[in-house]
């Protein structure tokens, strides 16, 4: 340090110990990491399907669309279909991405890619932590943050959720 300079040496505790650099340094900042997640908005008629999270999580109890973190050098669509499948038990159709957002929690951040899906057919089955909604019933179940930034992609590109 340059305690000779220092226009506050006089109050300073370090510079009157003599031993200015024995005492600690501010801690740098860490980066945060930055995660990848993908969501499928699953479409069956005019409903789509929805999950409720495990009340012991993190965000536990929330809805949320089906999908998951994206693993190093996969690919979006392929994780998203992975996910979907292990989530939901039955192959989709994925249409197209529909928007991404990105959103800050203490530790980390994430980008969510958000796609537009229909099911292959099969009917996906409402069991006590998934559900078919319409958008008019989206106000009636507890979305995470990151959700609500997604939902004004979609109203903005005419989905009415």
């Amino acid at each position: 340090p340059a305690c000779m300079h220092c226009p506050v040496n006089y109050y300073c505790k370090a510079f009157s110990s003599g031993h200015p650099m024995n005492y600690p340094l501010k801690n740098k900042h860490k980066k945060i990491p930055d995660h990848t997640f993908v969501a499928g908005i699953i479409w069956q008629g005019d409903q789509f399907f929805i999950q409720k999270r495990y009340s012991s999580g993190m965000l536990g109890g929330l809805w949320e669309f089906p999908g998951g973190k994206v693993e190093s050098g996969e690919s979006l669509v392929v994780a998203l279909k992975q996910k979907i499948k292990e989530k939901c038990g039955t192959e989709t159709k994925i249409i197209k991405q529909v928007g991404s957002i990105n959103h800050a929690y203490s530790h980390f951040s994430i980008t969510l890619y958000l796609y537009h899906c229909k099911t292959n057919g099969e009917l996906l089955k409402p069991k006590q932590r998934h559900q078919w909604i319409t958008p008019g019933e989206i106000k009636k179940y507890a979305f995470p943050k990151a959700n609500h930034k997604l939902f004004a992609i979609l109203n903005n590109d005419g989905w009415c959720i």
